[in-house]
């Protein structure tokens, strides 16, 4: 127990005022990281010191090495935290393409905070692991006499090998 002796500078004997104050935005996470075959990630922000009242967020999602439409789906817009609400998130939705192209990145970024501030973080960097794979023969040519019976033609496999892959062959 215990009891509060004021609140905006009056005595209020047991009572007081608690997060008065409209609050502070920012991402929770400086970098992130996710495979390409993730259809979608959260990217959570989190608003501190304070949530009376709504506090109205701007943001984009940035292309740096990763391109929109190919590696992600592009979006920008305006996040509301309402009264009480302290964790929300953005969706990212990524593009799983087949491109041997390596990993990329890509930034959500937070600007112009109405009725409350931006913290310090502002920024959350994501980087998008590549998955993909290819096949190939490991030769360029080779001859075989049709009456060999089996022939067994090697292939080599570049890029991530975490998932099974068929090949088809006639």
């Amino acid at each position: 127990g215990g009891s509060f002796g004021t609140a905006d500078g009056l005595i209020r004997n047991n009572v007081t005022r608690l997060n008065g104050d409209q609050g502070t935005v920012e991402v929770v996470d400086a970098t992130l990281q996710v495979t390409e075959r993730t259809p979608t990630l959260s990217l959570p922000l989190h608003r501190f010191n304070g949530v009376s009242g709504s506090v109205v967020v701007d943001y984009e999602l940035v292309g740096i090495s990763a391109t929109p439409t190919n590696d992600f789906v592009a979006d920008a817009g305006q996040i509301v935290f309402g009264p009480g609400v302290t964790n929300l998130a953005i969706d990212l939705v990524l593009v799983n393409d087949v491109a041997i192209e390596g990993d990329e990145d890509l930034a959500l970024v937070l600007t112009n905070a109405s009725g409350g501030n931006l913290g310090a973080m502002t920024n959350t960097t994501v980087t998008i692991l590549d998955d993909d794979s290819a096949i190939e023969f490991t030769l360029a040519a080779t001859n075989f006499f049709e009456n060999e019976g089996t022939v067994t033609i090697d292939l080599s496999r570049t890029g991530v090998t975490d998932t099974e892959v068929n090949v088809p062959f006639i």
